[in-house]
């Protein structure tokens, strides 16, 4: 019940950062480190979690008034 929001991968030390959100059982960060690291050429990685009933992500630019 987890999806991947938002990937992060310029930061200054090199970390690529990760948002997760969702709900119910989330499986050991460890996991996910150790799968993602061979496609990260073992930069350091960086999760974090938002459990959330119900998670939207708004849209950064808003249409013009009067349109949708």
């Amino acid at each position: 019940g987890y999806r991947l929001v938002s990937v992060d991968a310029e930061t200054a030390d090199g970390t690529v950062k990760v948002l997760m959100a969702g709900n119910g059982v989330l499986p050991p960060l460890s996991q996910l480190e150790a799968r993602a690291r061979s496609l990260l050429f073992n930069h350091r990685l960086e999760v974090k979690v938002i459990n959330a009933e119900s998670f939207t992500v708004e849209p950064s630019i808003a249409p013009p008034k009067g349109r949708s």
